[in-house]
């Protein structure tokens, strides 16, 4: 089991080092319009009509590593308990702008989207802990997800619920088992790849 904790932990690691980029995809390429053949929207007018922007389509895959600490200290023990992991996500959103390269942020503001991650969790040291998976809606750099983990090496499960606020998170967990409820409060950076298609 833990040689999966690894193969996973190196695929994550290989998309940080994909850096943050975004290109644009041919299909549609420069965009559709409206049919011209539908008669105008006032045709008394003598102004030109021009077409509708049909707007874009972006797909981010964002990887990175979060960090934080439980605030809960569900064990009853005295030390803090931390976590770091590596999380991938996957956003899916639209733009209403067609070819907004000159923005400072390319970046779906506003869709759906999931989560895939791996905790290193301990106290006085860090062991494996559990991976997750999610489903999120976000809006802007605020999101929110739900999903479960599942701690292959204790065998224990259970729901997650995150918060998100641009790097800030807030994750409530319970593992059906030994561990618990933790309510973690942390930072998370990720570095996104952007794919752009018109629509």
């Amino acid at each position: 089991m833990k040689n999966l904790h690894i193969v996973i932990l190196g695929l994550l690691i290989a998309h940080i080092a994909a850096g943050c980029v975004h290109q644009h995809s041919d299909r549609n390429a420069p965009g559709t319009i409206e049919d011209i053949r539908k008669p105008p929207r006032d045709p008394y007018s003598m102004v030109p009509q021009q077409p509708g922007d049909p707007g874009e389509r972006l797909t981010a895959l964002s990887t990175g590593a979060f960090g934080g600490v439980d605030v809960l200290d569900s064990d009853g023990s005295q030390d803090p308990f931390f976590t770091l992991g590596v999380e991938t996500t996957l956003r899916m959103g639209q733009h209403p702008r067609s070819h907004y390269d000159d923005n400072f942020l390319i970046f779906p503001m506003k869709g759906w989207g999931g989560s895939l991650g791996l905790e290193l969790v301990g106290q006085n040291r860090f062991n494996i802990g559990p991976l997750h998976a999610e489903v999120m809606a976000f809006w802007a750099v605020f999101s929110a997800s739900a999903g479960y983990a599942f701690d292959i090496d204790d065998l224990e499960h259970g729901p997650q619920l995150t918060v998100n606020g641009g790097p800030m998170f807030i994750r409530l967990r319970h593992l059906f088992g030994g561990q618990g409820t933790s309510l973690v409060i942390g930072l998370e950076v990720k570095l996104p790849q952007v794919w752009v298609e018109s629509m």
